[in-house]
């Protein structure tokens, strides 16, 4: 549950297992948002935007093809991703970090670590340690807020592209 914010100690990262899908990104997504791991994190950032908000540096490099968006997150930080329609690659660079997932529940990742976002995904992260996390995506796109709707879901009450972070003290 959501509610316990961050475990108490720390599981082991599992090996990642890159899984090939037939279904869509928008597909996955349309089967996703009335879950009740969905509804979860819908009440979080309900709960989350009432709260102090922090703004995120957010950096972008374009490669031909390739756009990298690499983003810091302050140590104490609360956050909700945004739901990503494509799988890419994401690399933590720097940090600790936890991380809610309806189908995973809290995993806790530290870096280095290289990792894989599927389609539909959508999660809660705690930052236990300022954390550096950059996505990779395949466009030729050029222009960050058009990369955005291209990339995630960005329909109903999910128009703002994740909730906002709040930075609070945990227990």
């Amino acid at each position: 549950m959501i509610a316990e914010l961050a475990p108490a100690a720390a599981p082991p990262i599992p090996a990642h297992v890159c899984a090939v899908t037939a279904i869509t990104g928008a597909e996955a997504v349309a089967s996703r948002l009335d879950s009740p791991g969905w509804r979860e994190i819908d009440a979080f950032e309900t709960q989350a935007a009432a709260l102090p908000q922090v703004t995120l540096p957010v950096e972008h490099l374009f490669t031909p093809g390739l756009y990298t968006r690499k983003i810091f997150m302050p140590a104490g930080t609360l956050l909700t991703s945004r739901i990503h329609l494509f799988e890419h690659p994401f690399v933590i660079a720097a940090g600790v970090v936890s991380v809610w997932g309806d189908e995973t529940g809290w995993q806790t990742y530290r870096a280095p670590y290289l990792g894989v976002t599927l389609p539909a995904t959508r999660r809660v992260l705690h930052i236990h340690e300022d954390t550096t996390w950059l996505t990779f995506h395949v466009t030729t796109e050029t222009d960050p807020d058009k990369i955005g709707l291209e990339i995630t879901y960005t329909g109903g009450q999910h128009a703002s592209l994740g909730a906002a972070a709040t930075q609070t003290k945990l227990p």
